[in-house]
């Protein structure tokens, strides 16, 4: 099999995607690992998910109490989530360096995005979004599409 070969690059590219796809969901898979919530974690989890301040608290109480992210937990993560990228605009490289480290935060986070979200909420992230990062429009499309939604 050369490179030159049209079918055998094309078989090469399509294992490579493959393996690529493997190897992201097995990450994936190891890192929301699911535990057992139990009483003293929702409550936990409860008290703490509306009044995280940073990214770095939310993700830190995700790690802790993922495994309880339901009802008022997750409307309280919600509530964390939206008002950082409705008001705190100024700490998006925290997200931006949590997201890409871990994928499975960035997919809870844009989970959050949700109907819960004030409308005063969702007009500052669609206007941060749209005025505060120009390039960066296409990595923030499903915020955009949230934000615009709700």
């Amino acid at each position: 099999m050369t490179s030159s070969n049209p079918v055998a690059r094309s078989a090469l590219i399509k294992i490579s995607i493959l393996l690529v796809t493997l190897l992201e969901t097995a990450a994936l898979a190891r890192e929301n690992v699911s535990h057992v919530c139990n009483r003293e974690d929702a409550e936990s989890a409860e008290s703490e998910a509306s009044s995280l301040e940073t990214w770095n608290q939310i993700y830190a109480s995700y790690k802790r109490f993922r495994q309880c992210d339901d009802a008022a937990i997750s409307e309280g993560y919600s509530a964390s989530i939206s008002e950082l990228l409705a008001a705190r605009w100024d700490q998006l490289s925290e997200l931006l360096a949590l997201m890409h480290a871990h994928p499975s935060f960035r997919q809870f986070v844009l989970k959050h995005l949700d109907a819960t979200m004030s409308l005063d909420d969702a007009t500052s992230i669609e206007r941060n979004v749209r005025e505060a990062c120009p390039p960066r429009r296409a990595f923030f499309a499903p915020l955009y599409a949230s934000a615009s939604t709700n």
